[in-house]
């Protein structure tokens, strides 16, 4: 009965170690169900490329970059969401029978007003490029992954445009894995993961995205926006604007 007893656990403890083992083999598995991916990524005189839409001038080189092409999801290409760099806003009393009591807003805090950014009308843009009390930011919002943040646009003093490049992105080892949005600025072309506040490929690879100022920013509900900040202004909906053509391009030299 003992020398049973002795096997029957050895045997569950066997076969338990057993099912761990894939565990180590995720990234492998993760690879294969993404394979479909690899048609994004282009070879071109000795130099990598991800898909960046049908014209070639805006595939992302990614010859020196930091991530994994199998943890990449969807790849729509740049400009597939509309980024916003001239927003227009309304007085939010106005607007405010479009959204529930509970519906969250990014209330941003300036000096003379109150901005506030409904996450249910986030993902039409994702980011929306402005400037505050003289500051550039950004305002991002990623629905895949609830991530919403503003950030200063100033780096290497030097003012960023960004917008969503049209893939998400993953890594089990960050934020459980969940995949969130890979951005793009147009001044150097380069690829920004907010998850780990990072440029991940090209000139800029390794710089940081500078958080603003917690004080300064935080995630509301529509009813607590209107109780303290009745005079907030509410990012106006169905916002469009076409494709900025002429931008500066840094030097690849200018931030080293």
């Amino acid at each position: 009965m003992l020398r049973y007893l002795f096997f029957l656990n050895f045997s569950i403890f066997f076969f338990s170690c057993q099912k761990e083992l894939p565990k180590n083999n995720i990234n492998e598995d993760i690879c294969q169900l993404n394979s479909h991916l690899q048609e994004k990524i282009l070879i071109k005189n000795g130099k990598k490329y991800l898909y960046g839409g049908e014209n070639e001038d805006w595939h992302f080189d990614i010859s020196n970059w930091s991530l994994k092409e199998c943890q990449l999801m969807f790849g729509s290409g740049r400009e597939s969401f509309k980024p916003l760099q001239n927003a227009r806003y309304a007085d939010l009393n106005s607007e405010k029978n479009y959204y529930r009591n509970e519906d969250k807003f990014i209330t941003l805090f300036s000096e003379k007003n109150t901005f506030v950014y409904p996450l249910n009308l986030m993902p039409a843009h994702e980011v929306i490029n402005e400037t505050i009390d003289g500051i550039p930011l950004m305002i991002v919002y990623c629905i895949r992954a609830d991530y919403a943040a503003v950030y200063y646009r100033t780096i290497c003093d030097s003012v960023f445009t960004f917008a969503p490049s049209g893939y998400t992105y993953f890594d089990p080892g960050v934020k459980d894995g969940v995949d969130a949005f890979v951005l793009w600025d147009r001044e150097t072309e380069s690829l920004w993961w907010p998850l780990i506040d990072k440029a991940v490929s090209g000139t800029m690879l390794s710089r940081e995205l500078q958080l603003y100022l917690k004080n300064k920013w935080k995630i509301m509900s529509l009813k607590e926006i209107l109780d303290k900040y009745p005079e907030s202004k509410v990012l106006k909906r169905g916002q469009n604007e076409n494709i900025p053509t002429h931008l500066p391009h840094y030097n690849p030299a200018f931030c080293q």
